[in-house]
């Protein structure tokens, strides 16, 4: 239900910046900012291009670049990164069309530039290359030893001469998103990060953090920041650390924490330095299933999360409530016991921000793992991947709890469904809100198709305005 964001794409700018910081001559293109025509002149005459996807309906478009590229000049190097190419990077490679000649496997900053040296020197043996998947000789898809994670210190600084027009427009937006860490050290059994990140947690040393947030603050000048950890810690020495270096600039800003961290005294330090938003990983709210499916360790269940709401509505913090539908196993009264937390959260915390998600099955996880041993078929190339989704219309029912927990909990003055139809147009979507609500107390989510062509339509017309002016 979200507005596309403009954030930085930092999984471009990070290597990027340390090709340049090696020599190399990088020239960056993103879709959001610049129409496809201008993005392909940058790939042209170019010793070899980089794409970064995530799995879903990032791949769709991905693919589509990579054809022109390929339709463009046949013999140049193209290299697939991000988690896509770290999850699946036999398949990547093997992409009909010849589309991907190299994946990366995990960070990519050491990599690229031990990868694009090589290219550039013509070698045709990249077996030495650690964190890579390529095809030999032999047209077999081999995957080189993986790479061990940076030291923190030494990640470089993501904002270059040659990027910063995108940090200003992604400051203008208010989507500037900056990381403190990388990765968590919990094993939920759906999550990404216990493969891509194997169940680490990577901070970066916060006098690295403040002078880069320094920099920014004199190039582009937000008022906010999303630090964009998957797990900011539970210590309160790194929660003040990181709210103290962005206090100081007076900015507000957001972040991603477990529900079994907050207590008054956490809650109490993200409040004074000006946290506004935190992320949530509720999931369910069914015991068995936070316990025996997803993994999420609560040592107290659903108990921790209701903590955590009634802790939160104290406070000046919106708390962005995210839960996950149709996981394996998940009974029809489970799901209703996650509809009806949804609705306590709501009116316990009157700040709150509620998200349905359709569950997706990561490759490598231990619940995806699960998954192909009961009906889930994996899909063989990007055009299927980029259908699994958050929203997944593969799975109507599921998606139509998404966007029934869209209109029914994210109308708030200020959330998105606001945003997007401000003034007179709230009037277009105020229909469905109402059927919303009454849709969600009655547990009924069936024969909703045709009410969901038109709310699609509507948010894709009202986003893209929002978009366009911002």
């Amino acid at each position: 239900m979200d507005s596309p964001t403009k954030s930085v794409a930092l999984a471009i700018f990070y290597p990027g910046a340390n090709l340049e910081a090696h020599g190399f001559d990088v020239e960056y293109a993103d879709e959001r900012f610049e129409t496809e025509e201008k993005v392909f002149e940058a790939c042209k005459n170019a010793a070899c291009v980089g794409i970064s996807s995530m799995t879903g309906s990032q791949l769709h478009f991905t693919r589509r670049l990579l054809q022109k590229v390929k339709a463009y000049d046949a013999n140049v190097p193209t290299i697939l990164g991000g988690v896509h190419a770290s999850l699946l990077p036999e398949q990547s490679v093997n992409e009909p069309g010849g589309l991907v000649d190299f994946a990366i496997v995990g960070e990519g900053e050491e990599t690229m530039v031990e990868l694009v040296g090589a290219i550039k020197k013509g070698e045709t043996d990249f077996s030495r290359v650690k964190g890579i998947c390529f095809k030999n000789s032999e047209g077999k898809a081999v995957v080189t030893e993986r790479r061990l994670f940076m030291d923190p210190a030494n990640w470089p600084f993501p904002m270059t001469d040659k990027n910063k027009r995108y940090w200003h427009a992604s400051a203008r937006s208010g989507d500037l998103f900056y990381p403190s860490s990388r990765g968590c050290p919990h094993k939920c059994r759906f999550c990404y990060n216990t493969v891509y990140n194997c169940n680490t947690w990577r901070p970066m040393p916060l006098e690295k953090f403040e002078k880069e947030i320094d920099a920014i603050v004199a190039e582009c000048a937000p008022k906010f920041i999303s630090v964009a950890d998957d797990n900011i810690s539970r210590r309160l020495d790194r929660i003040e650390g990181v709210g103290r270096v962005l206090k100081k600039h007076d900015i507000a800003w957001h972040t991603s924490i477990r529900c079994d961290y907050v207590n008054d005294t956490t809650a109490g330090l993200l409040d004074k330095y000006g946290c506004t938003g935190v992320l949530l990983g509720i999931e369910s709210g069914a015991d068995r299933v936070l316990r025996d499916v997803v993994g999420k360790d609560y040592a107290n269940g659903v108990e921790d999360i209701k903590s955590c709401t009634r802790i939160l509505a104290k406070t000046n913090i919106s708390g962005f409530y995210s839960f996950m539908c149709n996981t394996p196993t998940e009974t029809n009264e489970e799901l209703h016991a996650s509809m009806a937390l949804a609705e306590w959260i709501a009116a316990t915390d009157k700040k709150a921000r509620i998200s349905f998600f359709v569950y997706a099955p990561y490759p490598g996880t231990a619940l995806y793992e699960y998954a192909l041993k009961t009906d889930f078929i994996p899909p063989k190339d990007f055009e299927g991947w980029s259908k699994i989704t958050l929203n997944n219309p593969v799975n109507p029912l599921a998606e139509n709890i998404y966007y029934l927990a869209g209109l029914r909990f994210r109308g708030a003055e200020g959330d998105k469904t606001n945003k997007n139809f401000p003034g007179w147009k709230r009037a277009l979507i105020a229909p469905f809100e109402a059927e919303a609500k009454w849709r969600w107390s009655k547990r009924y989510v069936k024969h909703y198709s045709l009410q969901k062509a038109v709310v699609k339509h509507l948010f894709e017309w009202a986003s893209q305005k929002v978009a366009n002016e911002a």
